[in-house]
């Protein structure tokens, strides 16, 4: 089953690709979930390296394994070159455990052993809290809102490094916060109004639930979303492992390696809400 949180009880990695130009602009438009999937556990890492409590009782302790959340919100009103834009969170950043726009689930959180206010300051539960207060539902889980559609507000930054005609690129950020109902009320007639949200125009594989993995979902997934969730902790002896396994046959066994420094972009605060 997808996880849940029972809030009552409580490579680059993108593969090949051709270059965009389009963006989505800022401001708050029609948008659709078209995608969920569960990548498994994974540690925290900051600067290429486990990454560790800096304060209290737990200090200089490596923070535990957490669940990683992969979502898509297609904006299918936003002009495009090459395929529909969306926004993804935990999009996987080098093969050393770090994403951009991490999405992660705790065990504390998954299991409801912690206090619901605490819990509320999550970014999981930011977005589960926002999408339930715009479609008027109780779901427990983000995989029960695929194929929902929002509004979305959505802010603009400029990137650092231009590419080789010297433009520097625009990147196109959402926060859960940001995620309204459909309906406004008119300024001028005070009657509520409806905004469409057209059908996406992506294609886009089924959810992927990593204790009930499919064929299908697995298939359809992204192959670098299937390197991530086999370089997964808990990959070894789950039902995904068995899955692919049984599909494809065992892999050769390979030592494991460690996570390396780099000089990438590391998955800290400041570029969790940097998609793209």
């Amino acid at each position: 089953m997808a996880v849940t949180v029972d809030t009552d009880n409580m490579d680059d990695g993108s593969g090949d690709f051709e270059r965009e130009t389009k963006y989505i602009e800022e401001g708050t438009h029609p948008a659709r979930l078209v995608y969920y999937a569960e990548l498994g556990k994974h540690h925290p890492i900051f600067k290429g390296k486990r990454a560790v409590y800096d304060s209290g009782k737990k200090v200089g302790d490596p923070k535990p394994a957490e669940l990683i959340i992969h979502m898509v919100f297609e904006f299918p009103n936003a002009p495009y070159d090459n395929m529909p834009l969306t926004i993804k969170t935990s999009i996987p950043f080098g093969d050393n455990g770090e994403f951009i726009n991490k999405l992660p689930v705790s065990d504390a959180l998954a299991s409801g052993n912690i206090s619901k206010s605490f819990a509320n300051r999550s970014k999981y539960m930011k977005f589960l809290n926002s999408m339930n207060a715009a479609l008027g539902t109780s779901y427990k889980g983000l995989h029960e809102f695929v194929g929902q559609g929002f509004l979305i507000a959505v802010t603009n930054k400029v990137g650092k490094k231009a590419d080789d005609a010297g433009n520097l690129p625009v990147y196109s950020n959402m926060k859960p916060e940001g995620i309204q109902k459909t309906t406004f009320k008119h300024p001028a007639t005070g009657k509520l109004e409806e905004v469409p949200v057209p059908a996406a125009k992506g294609k886009y594989g089924p959810i992927f639930d990593w204790d009930d993995p499919t064929k299908e979902a697995w298939d359809e997934m992204p192959e670098y979303l299937q390197k991530c969730v086999k370089r997964a902790l808990n990959y070894e002896g789950s039902e995904v492992q068995m899955l692919v396994e049984d599909l494809y046959g065992a892999e050769p066994e390979s030592e494991p390696t460690p996570p390396q420094d780099n000089n990438g972009r590391p998955a800290t605060e400041e570029y969790d809400d940097i998609p793209f």
